[in-house]
């Protein structure tokens, strides 16, 4: 099942940080912040428009944060300038390290690799189809490396839907065809409208003729 898309929930830190105001207090260096877990980490996003347009699952790595004061308070977002300055002890560490950077399609949707060749490219930072078919670690990957990379370029260039984006593609379908019904209507709504406009703009100068005949026909004359 394809994870949720780029359509991020939005959360109020002050919900988890007992109320100290966020704007006033992170640029005071207030001590409330050392009371914060704060974890930095890379997520891959699933990105709607590009998954349908390609027919494959397609992520972009992306960084988060993680922020709470227990188990049960504890929200994951994007990162965003303010984090980086507020926890920047924990950002600089968080860039220090070596982060797994899958953007792509993941290797675990070439169903033709076995969990073993998976874990195996995994392990040696081969996380996305482009990353395999473009390896220039062939020769750590044992005799059937090639029988991988093959398996990665054939899957790369099938231009038949995933099973797994069969789903939403379907769902987008069904929205588009939504929007067209929508818009059919409301071209006819429009129309009717203007017929209905021209109708009574007809029927008015017709009875404003009427009445203007009526009151010539009853003026009185000069031979009177």
């Amino acid at each position: 099942m394809l994870e949720q898309t780029e359509e991020i929930e939005t959360f109020d830190l002050k919900s988890i940080e007992r109320g100290f105001d966020v704007k006033s207090t992170w640029r005071l260096g207030n001590p409330a912040d050392k009371a914060l877990r704060v974890r930095f980490f890379n997520k891959s996003v699933l990105l709607r428009r590009d998954t349908i347009a390609a027919k494959k699952p397609i992520y972009k790595s992306r960084e988060y944060v993680e922020i709470g004061v227990d188990s049960k308070n504890t929200i994951r977002r994007p990162v965003s300038d303010e984090d980086k300055a507020r926890f920047a002890e924990q950002y600089k560490l968080f860039k220090e390290k070596a982060q797994v950077d899958i953007s792509g399609t993941p290797i675990d949707y070439v169903r033709a690799l076995s969990v073993s060749a998976r874990a195996t490219c995994k392990s040696l930072g081969i996380n996305t189809v482009k990353d395999l078919i473009n390896t220039t670690k062939k020769h750590l990957l044992g005799d059937e490396a090639d029988a991988w990379i093959e398996a990665a370029k054939k899957y790369d260039a099938d231009d038949s839907a995933d099973p797994a984006v069969l789903g939403m593609l379907k769902t987008e379908n069904e929205e588009s065809k939504k929007v067209v019904q929508l818009q059919s209507k409301q071209i006819a709504d429009l129309q009717k409208l203007l017929a209905e406009a021209e109708k009574n703009k007809v029927k008015t100068e017709t009875t404003k003729k009427a009445k203007n005949g009526k009151n010539s026909s009853t003026a009185p004359t000069g031979d009177s």
